[in-house]
């Protein structure tokens, strides 16, 4: 009886032990006993994550530093050449960097591949001259824009999409956007 005690008792200790060292692992056995499960073709997802990278940040006039298809799947990044980032370079980073994020959110109301463009950013932040206490707002404000940005051009994403998926190259993409 008294070992049917314990092991009720270090149950919530087991829990909050993985929960604060590896959170991922408890969400993903909730969601595995929810039934959840990402139906999305993970090609596609990336696809409309990458294309949204590459329309945020032509729209916000970075100049695309590599194109490249690996995997099947093209993919874009973005450079600005310099050690400390001008306001307006935030801005553009900012945005970009949440494209992705927000394109995905948009279609399929979550984001899967948002952690390394999280820690872009959060590089970006910690390079600029912008306080620490703005980081959150920046974040905020980068998604908000990202939003406004593929919601207001949605037909011209969506061909970036398609042109993506069928590794389309980097001038048939910008030939896309600035039609």
């Amino acid at each position: 009886g008294a070992a049917f005690c314990y092991m009720f008792a270090l149950l919530p200790i087991v829990f909050l032990g993985i929960g604060s060292t590896s959170p991922m692992l408890i969400a993903s056995a909730i969601a595995t006993l929810r039934g959840d499960s990402d139906s999305v073709d993970a090609s596609e997802r990336v696809c409309r994550h990458e294309a949204a990278h590459f329309c945020c940040g032509y729209w916000c006039g970075l100049p695309v530093s590599q194109y490249s298809v690996q995997d099947g799947v093209a993919r874009v990044e973005f450079d600005v050449a310099s050690s400390t980032y001008s306001n307006t370079e935030v801005a553009a980073l900012a945005i970009t960097a949440l494209g992705g994020l927000v394109a995905e959110a948009m279609k399929w109301g979550n984001a899967v591949g948002a952690d390394q463009d999280l820690r872009t950013l959060e590089t970006v932040l910690m390079r600029s001259a912008v306080g620490a206490s703005a980081h959150q707002d920046i974040t905020r404000w980068g998604a908000l824009s990202a939003s406004l940005l593929l919601r207001q051009n949605e037909q011209k994403n969506e061909k970036v999409v398609e042109a993506f998926q069928r590794q389309a190259s980097i001038d048939d993409c910008i030939a896309i956007l600035e039609s």
